[in-house]
C-alpha cells in the first residue's frame, strides 16, 4: 500500500510541475544562463558585454555602466516578456535596470532606492519598498501586451501594471536593442550599479499572471539538491521493494 501511495503522489507532483513549466516556457524564445558564456541555449543572438565582466559561480559579474546588451531577438519589440535574475551592489537614487531607447531617453525600469519603478514622462509608477536589497538576487519580470499594458513582477508576484499609451516601453532602437544595466546619455550614464546577473530569458509573448507565478523567485541551489535526493531515495526504494509473497 505504501508503495502505491509514494508512486501516486510522484505521479501528481511531477505531472503539476510539468504542467506549470509547459505553460511558463511554451513562448520561451532565448535563455542565457550566464555559466561561462553569452550564449543563447536555443542558439539565438548572443548577449554583448559592455565591459569586461567576470564570469562566477554566482553568474556575469559587472562593473557600475558596464552592463549587457541584446539585439534582434524580440519578433515583436511591442509585445514580450523579460525575466532577469540579478542583484546591485549598490543602492539609493536611481539605478537604471532596462533601457528601451538604445540610451538616447530616460525611459526605462529602474531601481528607485529598494523598489522598482517603471519610468516615462508619460507615465509611471514605483512599487513596495524593500524588495531589493543590495547583493541579494531577485527575479524581475516584465511584460508588455498588444493594447500597451506593461506589468512589472517581483519574484512571481505582480507589483503593478500601467498603460502605456505613448509607447515608452517599446523597444525602438535598431533591431529592438535591448540594454540591460545601463543607463541614458540625458542623465549623464550615471544612474548605474554594479552587480550580477545570473539569469536573462526572453518570451516573444506575454505571460500571463499565473505564468509568472509559477516561475517563483529565484531557485535556491538547496532546491535542486533536495529534488535530486528525493528523486534519488524514491528510485531506490522502488528498485529495493519487493512484494509479500
Amino acid at each position: 500500500m505504501k508503495i502505491k501511495m509514494i508512486r501516486r503522489l510522484l505521479v501528481c507532483f511531477c505531472a503539476s510541475s510539468a504542467f506549470l513549466l509547459q505553460s511558463a516556457s511554451a513562448d520561451l524564445v532565448h535563455s542565457y544562463l550566464l555559466d561561462g558564456n553569452f550564449d543563447d541555449e536555443f542558439l539565438g543572438p548572443s548577449l554583448i558585454p559592455a565591459g569586461e565582466g567576470v564570469f562566477t559561480s554566482g553568474g556575469y559579474q559587472f562593473a557600475a555602466g558596464q552592463g549587457l546588451s541584446l539585439s534582434g531577438a524580440l519578433s515583436n519589440p511591442a509585445e514580450y516578456s523579460l525575466l532577469i535574475d540579478f542583484s546591485f551592489s549598490e543602492l539609493g537614487g536611481y539605478r537604471k535596470i532596462v533601457d528601451f531607447g538604445n540610451l538616447s531617453v530616460d525611459d526605462g525600469v529602474y531601481a528607485f532606492s529598494t523598489a522598482f519603478e517603471a519610468f516615462s514622462p508619460l507615465s509611471y509608477e514605483t512599487g513596495p519598498f524593500d524588495d531589493l536589497t543590495e547583493d541579494m538576487l531577485v527575479r524581475l519580470v516584465i511584460t508588455r501586451d498588444a493594447a500597451g499594458i506593461f506589468s512589472l513582477y517581483v519574484n512571481g508576484n505582480l507589483r503593478f501594471s500601467i498603460e502605456d499609451s505613448g509607447g515608452s516601453f517599446v523597444f525602438s532602437g535598431d533591431d529592438a536593442i535591448i540594454r540591460f544595466f545601463q543607463d541614458d546619455a540625458t542623465t549623464g550614464g550615471e544612474e548605474v550599479s554594479a552587480g550580477l546577473v545570473k539569469t536573462i530569458r526572453v518570451y516573444d509573448t506575454v505571460l500571463t499572471e499565473e505564468e509568472v507565478s509559477s516561475l517563483g523567485p529565484v531557485p535556491e541551489p538547496s532546491t535542486a539538491v533536495l529534488f535530486g535526493i528525493a528523486g534519488a531515495a524514491f528510485l531506490s526504494l522502488v528498485r529495493n521493494y519487493r512484494p509479500r509473497s
